[in-house]
This record gives C-alpha cells, structure tokens and sequence, in this order.
C-alpha cells in the first residue's frame, strides 16, 4: 500500500533504490546462508512497494508539467492505493480445492488533487481534470508492463482505457450513458451485473459513464472498463470488472509460481533461501526497478529545482521543450527495453545536479 500525501520526493525514491540495491546485493552473492537472513517483506514487498511509488510519482510528475502548459495551478492532496498479488481459488462441490496465482492487481481507490485555473476558465479545468484522469487510468497498466516484463515474457496489463480501446478495436459499440439514455443503453450492454449496477446507480446519480457493448477477453481475462465521470468538475473513477479502481496484469509462469511461494508463506528459512537461489526472475525485477528509481529520483530532483528556482526557470519554453522531449524520448525507450530505463537515468542525472545549483 502507498500513501501519497503531498507528492512525491527525490529522497523517497533514492530511499527505495538503496533498499532494492541491498536486497538486490545478497541475492547475487548466492549465499545461503545470507539468502536466508531475507524477509518476504524484502522481496516481494519492495518489489510491489517500488511499483505503486513508480506510479504515483511518474503522475505527479506528468500533473506538473501538464499543469503549468494548461495555466493550471495543482497540488496534490491525501491519496492511496494499492499493489497486491492476486490469488484464485479452485472449489470441488463448493469446497476449496486448490489455490493459484492469477496476476498482480493495481487497486487505486483513492486519487485527490487541487487545481485551480490561473484565469478562473470553468471549462478548461474541467478538461484538464478529465485528461489527466484518464492518464492516471493509463498508467495503471503502462507501469506494471513495464516493470515486470522481461524479453522472454512480457507482461500485458488491463485497465478501464485499455480495455474500453480493445472494445473499440474489435468493432463494439461505445456508449456514453447519461439519464437520458440509461433505460436504453442498459438494454444493450450485456457487461456483469455488478458493473451493470454500479453504471445505473452512477448515472441516477448525475455522472456520466462511457463502457462497451460485450464484455472483452484479453489473455484470459474476461471482463469490461467503464469510466464514471462527474460532468461538474471531469473528475471521476475509471473502473474494471470486479470493481477495482485499476489494472490487472497477468506474470509469467515462473514469476507466478516464486510469487505465489514468497507470498503466502509456504517457504520460510533454508527453504525460502533455495527458492531465491534457484531462479534469476527477482533478480531480474530488482534491477529494472532500481533503474528506474534511479530515474525518478533525479527527475523529481529537476522538478523540485524547477520549482524552487528564483529566477523562474521552468517558464522558458526552451527549457520546458528540452525537459519534456527528454522525458518522452526515456518513456519511448523504457517501453521497447529494460535499456530506456538506463537511459531515463543517464539522461536526467546530469541535468538535475545543474538545475540543483539554480535552486
């Protein structure tokens, strides 16, 4: 679980990456005995802890610099969510058979920001809040692909826009719902009923809702996305089947199985020190994780420095062009291979020990 109270910070980031490298150092000794002295808390929960902070603190960094390209003024306020294994249990004759691990859920129930519009534009603000909202749902199945995909096995995600763009792209039909359209458009969709009843109550309640005709299959997973917006502010909640506020993103089988072990306590001491010891799959997680942190603590750095500086810095469009291009050339690169990540860093390290010395 991540809280995310007032932002994100360069020292919590740096604070994580020097926690995975630790972890990260007694996983390649190889040692048992030091393999040992690890705690599921170690692995698997700075695994899942890094993630969620990767994903509030990559929006807090887009809301930044969306915000001041708007005339926006933000802040964020109180918010948390969740990054949790998934378990699904097998029933024979309605007794529990067997239990497997299904994925890696994003659960974001909470997301709170205030924004203001510089020349109190009504309508422009409520565009901002809907846009970045919308990225939030985005990133909810862009982070985890990217952290726990390997060239062999790449993870594929699921969130409300991803699945309301597959919708789209097999050719269903889209609907906006309103209460003028509520009776009908309920007719036609055939999603499952708690999402059903959540549509209808969100709409009798004044908010808009835009979801697909049929429920989707994305590798196994059946289901439907819908958005609830309040058309007074553009806020809302993007939602999957099943009622989480986030994403879904199946593992591969090897990483499906240690997670399931490291996980649910099946393995402790030597047992647990073999498990780690006989798979390079965490190993591999540690240092795409570490990489990014790495990034993401120098560029909070940037936006910290930019946000400090007396002169007014961030105002050119010089420097806001260079920043932003840097920034989208990494995102490009980290989606293609875990080296856009080395990049990500590369690039902004030196550029945030400058920015530093104008702060």
């Amino acid at each position: 679980m991540a809280l995310d109270l007032q932002g994100s910070s360069p020292e919590q980031a740096e604070h994580l990456q020097q926690e995975l490298e630790q972890t990260k150092a007694i996983l390649e000794t190889g040692d048992e005995l030091q393999l040992a002295t690890l705690t599921k808390h170690q692995v698997v929960g700075d695994l899942l802890g890094g993630t969620i902070f990767s994903y509030f603190a990559l929006n807090n960094v887009q809301d930044e610099m969306a915000a001041q390209s708007a005339d926006i003024v933000t802040y964020r306020a109180p918010s948390y969510g969740l990054f949790r294994t998934d378990l699904t249990t097998s029933y024979w004759f309605g007794l529990p058979l067997d239990v497997s691990f299904s994925g890696l859920v994003m659960d974001v129930d909470l997301v709170t920001h205030q924004t203001v519009d510089t020349q109190n534009n009504q309508y422009r603000w409520r565009q901002f809040n809907q846009a970045i909202n919308s990225r939030y749902s985005a990133m909810e199945h862009l982070v985890p692909e990217q952290m726990f995909s390997t060239p062999e096995n790449p993870a594929e995600g699921i969130s409300a826009v991803k699945a309301l763009a597959i919708a789209s792209a097999e050719g269903q039909k889209i609907y906006t719902i309103d209460q003028s359209n509520l009776t009908a458009a309920l007719n036609a969709i055939e999603l499952e009923d708690h999402s059903e009843d959540e549509i209808r109550n969100a709409v009798l309640a004044g908010n808009i809702v835009t979801t697909h005709q049929y429920q989707i299959n994305f590798n196994g997973w059946i289901g439907e996305g819908y958005s609830i917006l309040d058309p007074d502010t553009g806020s809302g909640a993007y939602k999957i089947g099943g009622g989480a506020n986030g994403s879904r993103t199946p593992v591969s089988d090897a990483l499906s199985a240690l997670l399931l072990v490291l996980g649910t306590g099946q393995a402790t001491g030597n047992g647990f020190a073999n498990i780690l010891k006989a798979t390079s799959a965490v190993l591999k997680l540690f240092t795409a994780l570490g990489f990014v942190l790495s990034g993401l603590s120098a560029l909070l750095a940037i936006v910290t420095a930019l946000n400090n500086c007396p002169v007014k810095i961030a105002a050119s469009p010089t420097i806001a062009f260079v920043i932003t291009t840097t920034i989208l050339m990494s995102y490009l690169l980290a989606a293609i291979a875990i080296a856009g990540a080395i990049v990500f860093g590369v690039l902004l390290g030196p550029a945030a020990n400058f920015l530093s010395q104008y702060s």
